[in-house]
């Protein structure tokens, strides 16, 4: 079966902390992937029991496609001021190293951006901003506040940060892989006649059916004649 690497997203919505890896500067594979072994080693022998773990790119880069682009290291406290002392410039955070650089991304700056938007069963009040999933309880959602509290375009959330707190509030929907149901989100368009149109993703073996397209758009408060495009072409 092939290998799932986690994004640092995947990371703060499963274990809920600070997320601190390696990024390796070096071009060539061959030589990134031994100054990954090196530094492995390094902290199998010199701290041992830390976790570690190949990590994907971030979700703000976009589509993910290839391989891990850096380590992530499950420091304790005590773990982190061993390493920062061995291999970082203390009063700069630069490495020693010219190989690579460790860095901090704080689970409480995405949490406040991304990760604490709690969707609902409810149907919409208004037309905005929104992500939502299609679910067998029914179609989860959270739509930004309208103007002018609000003047985003785009929904900051993934439909995986919904997720997080939905299988909490329905315990009942652990049991599906939330990448097999239709979600998506609705965008701001000046282009578009109501202002709004839809991008979904689907699974290629259940793909969206044209009725069940006309009820999630009725559901979300557009026309019927609303842009619907799927994301995957």
């Amino acid at each position: 079966m092939p290998k799932l690497y986690r994004t640092p997203e995947d990371i703060f919505r499963a274990e809920g902390k600070d997320v601190n890896f390696l990024h390796f500067n070096e071009v060539d594979e061959t030589q990134l992937a031994q100054t990954r072994r090196e530094m492995e080693d390094w902290l199998a022998q010199h701290l041992p029991g830390t976790r570690t773990e190949p990590m994907r790119s971030t979700e703000s880069m976009g589509f993910l496609t290839g391989g891990p682009v850096g380590l992530r290291v499950d420091f304790s406290p005590q773990g982190l001021l061993t390493f920062c002392k061995r291999w970082e410039n203390t009063a700069t955070g630069q490495s020693l190293d010219p190989r690579f650089q460790c860095y901090l991304m704080r689970y409480a700056d995405w949490f406040a951006e991304h990760g604490h938007f709690v969707p609902s069963l409810d149907k919409p009040g208004h037309v905005g901003a929104a992500v939502w999933i299609d679910t067998p309880l029914g179609v989860l959602t959270h739509v930004l506040p309208p103007p002018p509290a609000v003047q985003s375009r785009v929904h900051p959330a993934h439909h995986l940060d919904l997720w997080m707190h939905a299988v909490k509030q329905w315990p009942q929907l652990k049991a599906l892989d939330v990448d097999t149901l239709v979600h998506g989100r609705v965008l701001a368009s000046e282009r578009e006649p109501s202002g709004w149109w839809v991008v979904y993703t689907d699974d290629l073996t259940r793909p969206l059916q044209a009725s069940r397209h006309a009820q999630i758009l009725a559901w979300l408060g557009l026309p019927a004649n609303t842009r619907m495009v799927n994301e995957l072409g």
